[in-house]
């Protein structure tokens, strides 16, 4: 795609200087053409002798000196054009890779911050879990020591509350950041993912607002409304998380299934290769058609497992998302599978190959697909 892209790039530089290079011609031609053939006048209006086949042949040769000028002008104009357009093919994808090792940086960031925020979350249940026998035992009990533990408490609770919050945010921006850092998901399923889980970050800043405004004279009705809060929220989160996280998922089995197809190619080039030796490559040519049995399985349930996805985003209620999610894993898995039964029966083809003396056509083969990766990388 991306030597296709190249040729594009260029022949739109060609195009663009086609109305340049016509009207550079057009000036070299004519104009000078139609001035000296037809003789020039004197100053004082006077008439010139009849040109000459002498004179003729001068400006035939005069023509040609100004068409090669022009020519290897508008030659040098156009390496000029093709020139800058490799540089600019070159800047974009040297753009390309930074955004993505960026990207990759942001999601280690966010997955240090994940393990922060689910460490301080682990500690403020454990405080908060000692202070519940004294606190039941506190009940009905209004001694100062036993208003002093309630406030404690609720201060407790209110700290376990927002570390909750604080975990399933930090979730949200590592599975964000995953997705901006995966080379496998496209920017159209990667934009619809991340508006789904900012719109739940918004919900959770609410329940976030909702539990800051709690204080040590706050009822145990107004902190399980708070602790309601976040369970909804989290409840949403869940689903959205879970269908990003699948779609990421999918999209790199669907990565794994076009390099196997590039493989494929590649495997059919050595067999070919062997076959114009003269070496028999029936059992060669069996193991390759399997190959390619076992990815087209792969291919299509990675489809199906796309439309279930798509089918889970458009649907109407929970319930019917939660199914085609169901069925996007169902089909994922099987992809997996015949995945890992196509990678066998390569493992059994580089045998083949190899006892065939081919090494040094699988090399060959292996290096082209090393190259066209790297290429699109």
């Amino acid at each position: 795609m991306r030597k296709i892209m190249a040729v594009l790039v260029l022949a739109m530089a060609l195009v663009g200087l086609m109305p340049f290079a016509s009207a550079e011609m057009q000036q070299a031609g004519p104009a000078q053409v139609d001035a000296s053939a037809t003789g020039s006048s004197g100053e004082n209006g006077g008439g010139s002798e009849a040109p000459t086949p002498a004179l003729y042949a001068d400006q035939d040769r005069t023509r040609q000196r100004n068409y090669t000028l022009d020519a290897e002008q508008i030659r040098e104009r156009i390496r000029q054009r093709i020139n800058s357009a490799m540089e600019v093919m070159v800047q974009r994808r040297t753009v390309a890779r930074e955004r993505l090792e960026a990207a990759r940086q942001r999601y280690t960031a966010a997955r240090e911050r994940y393990k922060n925020a689910k460490e301080a979350y682990a500690q403020a249940r454990s405080r908060l879990n000692q202070t519940r026998e004294t606190y039941k035992a506190c009940r009905g009990n209004q001694t100062e020591e036993c208003e002093s533990i309630r406030k404690d408490t609720k201060a407790k609770s209110k700290q376990f509350l927002l570390k909750t919050v604080e975990r399933i945010e930090s979730m949200i921006e590592k599975l964000k950041e995953k997705i901006e850092s995966t080379e496998y998901i496209n920017d159209e399923v990667a934009e619809e993912r991340i508006e789904a889980l900012e719109a739940r970050l918004a919900e959770l800043e609410e329940a976030k607002a909702a539990i800051e405004n709690l204080t040590d004279e706050s009822t145990p009705a107004e902190i399980r409304a708070a602790l309601n809060q976040i369970k909804n929220s989290w409840r949403n989160t869940k689903s959205e998380m879970a269908q990003s996280a699948g779609r990421l998922m999918n999209a790199k089995i669907g990565g794994v299934v076009v390099k196997a197809e590039k493989l494929s190619e590649r495997l059919e080039n050595a067999k070919e290769k062997l076959a114009e030796q003269g070496k028999d490559t029936t059992e060669l040519e069996s193991l390759i058609e399997e190959f390619n049995s076992k990815v087209e399985s792969a291919k299509q349930s990675y489809g199906l497992a796309r439309e279930e996805h798509a089918n889970a985003a458009s649907a109407a209620s929970g319930e019917e998302a939660s199914q085609a999610m169901k069925n996007a894993n169902r089909y994922m898995q099987q992809a997996r599978n015949e995945l890992r039964e196509a990678h066998a029966v390569l493992v059994k083809i580089t045998r083949q190959i190899r006892s065939m003396n081919g090494q040094d056509e699988l090399e060959e083969a292996e290096a082209e697909q090393e190259a066209e990766e790297s290429g699109a990388a």
